[in-house]
């Protein structure tokens, strides 16, 4: 469970270069990673499903917005989405548990419950 301690700056800034190295390895495992992408979960979500569709390697996505951003910035911790290719929670859960073994290989500190319906959440002690 993610605690509501906030987080100091260097620690923000840990979090965050430890982010940017999973997308980094994610990508390797044909998931599209975005950081800090679009607005919110909606405008995002809509411009990744078309990534998706013109990526035929691509199994599932991943992303945080510019609102989570934000909050990472405010030492608050913030969430990840994703989703898998098509509708299939089977999918979308193996992208969840991809996504969540990169972020603890980085040391980012994660909680999910592992539910393909639930974000995943990051930056502070879980």
């Amino acid at each position: 469970m993610v605690t509501e301690t906030r987080m100091g700056w260097l620690e923000i800034q840990e979090v965050r270069q430890r982010l940017v190295a999973a997308f980094k390895d994610l990508r390797k495992q044909n998931i599209v990673a975005r950081c800090n992408f679009e607005d919110c979960q909606s405008c995002a979500g809509a411009l990744l499903a078309d990534m998706i569709e013109a990526r035929p390697k691509a199994i599932g996505y991943v992303f945080w917005h510019h609102q989570g951003e934000a909050h990472l910035q405010n030492g608050d911790g913030m969430r990840l989405y994703f989703g898998g290719r098509g509708d299939d929670d089977a999918q979308t859960t193996l992208v969840g548990n991809l996504v969540v073994n990169a972020l603890r290989d980085h040391n980012v500190p994660v909680s999910w419950d592992y539910s393909p319906t639930t974000s995943i959440a990051v930056g502070q002690d879980s």
